[in-house]
């Protein structure tokens, strides 16, 4: 039986996708990077909310007040479907990001052909899943009541909202997940990169109708859901399916809010229990119930314990840096080739260059630059004369004894 270790340490190769690129451009600093997105992330929202107005504005209904002019921001299900359309422009703002600043290629973002198909299929039936036991758990603890089907689904608006959630989903996946969380994984540990993009992503709905303090924790688990699921199946094929039928089951299926927006146009009617908040979320709808931690926190634990799939051929890795040790020229003079002149400070006269005077008896060689060759051949210089023998004292006769 396999032991699957509980740790992130085997989802670090997926990075190695990014790291093993010479080009890469991704912030080192993790306080840099999170203020690059933050920068990024308001110029996307800026972008979407700009080109909505141009192409869909929604409808403004003034009113004539005693005190004054009131203007309400009516949102119809046409307004709502439209601006998930619009999502389509951070879809291409991040893939210009990514590719054009970080130097990071599609693969790195979880975009695989591999099982895209069957990926993406089994993210529809764990979104409609987990979102219909979240439901089944506030029903059975009494937070919502079922009030039947509606009594007309349009099933053109349904078709056209379902691949709308399509796009939003794979917007958000997109961006928090196969950006933020892989930059922030690639110079740090993995779960540095799944910490820093659950807590943004439930940070980015805080401007939300109904927002609360539980809601922004089961947005924090649903992120953390998400980054497993995206890091363990190496793809984002499946993670986008379940975050957009997720959310496609909670306002056109069951019609609850999806996020404190409310759709309109949904197969099943569910009210909310009043006085049921820590249940059914209040206004900002059942993502911030208990029901949703409830479910939020059995996925985290089993998409934890998955066993890791084996990511595909990785990119030859990079050689390693050699020190670079300063060369001294070769060969090298072991003399100066010419004396350097200083400049002498003005009103001193220059000093001659010194002659050094020549040995008598040899040859005298011109004096300039540089060190001239030496002659192939030497002069022969004059012999001394041969010096006398030396003296040799005579030898001296032997002594006669004296006559007696």
């Amino acid at each position: 039986m396999m032991k699957h270790p509980l740790n992130l340490r085997d989802t670090d190769l997926l990075f190695e996708r990014i790291r093993r690129n010479p080009k890469q451009n991704v912030a080192r600093n993790i306080l840099i990077l999170l203020l690059i997105f933050i920068a990024y992330f308001l110029v996307a929202a800026l972008t979407e909310g700009m080109f909505t107005m141009l192409f869909f504005p929604p409808h403004v209904d003034v009113q004539l007040q005693e005190g004054g002019v009131s203007a309400d921001v009516q949102m119809t299900p046409d307004d709502v479907r439209n601006a998930l359309y619009m999502t389509l422009v951070s879809i291409a703002m991040t893939f210009l990001f990514c590719l054009c600043i970080e130097k990071r290629g599609v693969r790195t973002m979880g975009l695989t052909k591999r099982r895209a198909v069957p990926d993406y299929l089994i993210g529809v039936l764990l979104g409609l899943g987990l979102m219909g036991a979240t439901v089944m758990i506030a029903w059975g603890l009494g937070g919502v009541t079922c009030q039947g089907t509606a009594p007309s689904i349009p099933v053109q608006s349904m078709l056209l909202f379902t691949v709308g959630w399509m796009i939003q989903g794979f917007s958000e996946e997109l961006t928090f997940r196969g950006y933020l969380m892989m930059s922030g994984g690639t110079h740090h540990a993995p779960l540095t990169g799944v910490c820093i993009s659950s807590l943004l992503f439930a940070a980015a709905h805080l401007g939300n109708d109904g927002i609360s303090v539980f809601a922004c924790v089961n947005l924090t688990l649903f992120g953390l859901l998400a980054a497993l699921l995206f890091l363990r199946t190496d793809s984002i094929w499946c993670v986008a399916a379940l975050h957009s039928f997720w959310n496609m089951a909670q306002g056109n299926v069951f019609g609850l809010k999806v996020s404190g927006l409310d759709i309109g146009v949904t197969f099943f009617r569910f009210d909310m229990v009043p006085d049921k908040d820590w249940i059914n979320g209040g206004g900002f709808g059942l993502e911030g119930g208990i029901a949703t931690t409830i479910v939020m926190t059995l996925g985290i634990i089993v998409i934890f314990l998955m066993p890791q799939r084996q990511p595909d051929q990785l990119p030859p890795p990079l050689p390693p840096v050699q020190p670079q040790i300063p060369q001294m020229p070769f060969p090298m003079p072991l003399y100066p080739q010419q004396m350097q002149q200083f400049p002498q400070q003005p009103g001193y006269p220059q000093a001659p260059m010194q002659q050094y005077p020549q040995q008598p008896g040899y040859p005298q060689y011109p004096q300039q630059p540089g060190y001239p060759q030496a002659p192939a051949q030497y002069p022969q210089y004059p012999q001394q004369g041969q010096q006398p023998a030396p003296y040799q004292q005579p030898p001296i006769p032997p002594q006669q004894p004296p006559a007696q």
